[in-house]
């Protein structure tokens, strides 16, 4: 296909079909990493028996299904962004338009549902503040987070256009903060993702140049991704120690360790997302999938999944009994399918309100 044809083709598009795939698909990779987040410490221990939850299988569920997931949403993000400033002709959108859409989309379920997760979950009324309350749910409450993150995302790749600064310059500048130690940027993880955002942007500008879907160009994606999966999961535990070791005595050793193993993880989560969206490109090639009905309502449904899925497993461990009625080996995958089915539901019927609609449509 020429440059010029697949502009005219894209320009007529309505839906980004490698997007309308990969999003529900890291929704489901994020559901399967929190339904085994018990077993790797990444959520709450919830037995009293610390030992019962010792199999080093599923411990290594939650970081490979959460390994390079959250940064593809953000990758996603900027190339989406980048079909719709072409789709208007070049014309970038103005930021107050921008921020209206995407505190509409992001900033309000965010708030909302926060406030809905912080009295189920969060409040204590012994460490109760108005100040503390309103914060968490300001971040983003829970898995909330991720939402009022890529609003700053967007924001800051979208004011440094605007100030004209030279694309290669943002891309370094990005580059170099991913690197620093998440100490750093304390309340403003946007700036560990921006990186992606404007990757995904440039991504899509340059898809007729860089061959996503070549077999040669998967595989490297697919042995990098291995290879800095392994050595980030086996180096990660030590990072504390290391920034510990900095602050206390300046330890400048320690300090180029966190940068070399934020540099291995920013490799493990870029090759992770050009290799699944080449892939994908790669099926679209061979596959007609334009109309497919579960394309489409997957695409439909899986932001209300996000949303509603830890409100539903977060329940099921903390506030039932079935940890204890459910034999240990059967556990995730029976919160995996509970939660996929009432999350599915639950995201449908709000799809048929006016409101549903609006927070989640």
């Amino acid at each position: 296909r020429s440059p010029s044809r697949g502009l005219g083709d894209v320009y007529k598009r309505q839906i980004l079909m490698e997007v309308a795939i990969m999003r529900p698909i890291l929704i489901l990779c994020i559901v399967i990493g929190h339904s085994f987040a018990i077993f790797s410490g990444a959520w709450p221990n919830p037995f009293e028996d610390k030992t019962v939850l010792g199999s080093p299988i599923y411990s290594s569920v939650n970081p490979l299904f959460i390994s390079f997931q959250l940064a593809g949403f953000v990758f996603i993000s900027g190339y989406v962004n980048s079909y719709i400033n072409y789709c208007s002709r070049g014309k970038n959108q103005s930021l107050l338009k921008l921020l209206f859409k995407k505190t509409k989309r992001l900033l309000v379920p965010a708030w909302l549902f926060g406030a809905v997760y912080y009295v189920l979950f969060l409040y204590d009324l012994d460490t109760f503040t108005i100040k503390s309350c309103l914060l968490e749910i300001f971040l983003g409450a829970g898995h909330l987070w991720f939402l009022p993150m890529l609003f700053g995302c967007i924001l800051l790749v979208q004011i440094c256009e605007s100030c004209r600064i030279r694309p290669r310059y943002i891309l370094i500048a990005l580059f170099l903060i991913v690197l620093l130690p998440s100490q750093f940027v304390a309340y403003t993880q946007f700036l560990h993702y921006a990186f992606y955002f404007y990757l995904g942007q440039i991504v899509w500008q340059k898809r007729f140049d860089i061959n996503l879907k070549n077999k040669a160009f998967l595989c490297v994606n697919l042995a990098v991704y291995v290879l800095t999966f392994v050595l980030y999961d086996s180096q990660k535990a030590d990072m504390l120690h290391c920034w510990n070791s900095f602050v206390s005595h300046m330890d400048w050793a320690s300090f180029m360790s966190i940068v070399l193993v934020d540099f291995i993880k920013m490799l493990m989560c870029v090759s992770g997302i050009l290799f699944l969206l080449g892939v994908i490109l790669w099926i679209l090639s061979k596959l007609n999938l334009q109309k497919n009905r579960i394309v489409e309502f997957s695409n439909k449904v899986c932001y209300g999944v996000y949303i509603f899925h830890q409100f539903i497993l977060w329940y099921l461990v903390y506030h039932t009994s079935l940890i204890y009625n459910v034999g240990i080996t059967e556990l995730p995958f029976f919160f995996l399918s509970v939660t996929l089915v009432v999350s599915v539901v639950l995201a449908q019927m709000s799809l048929k309100t006016r409101v549903g609609r609006f927070l989640i449509g």
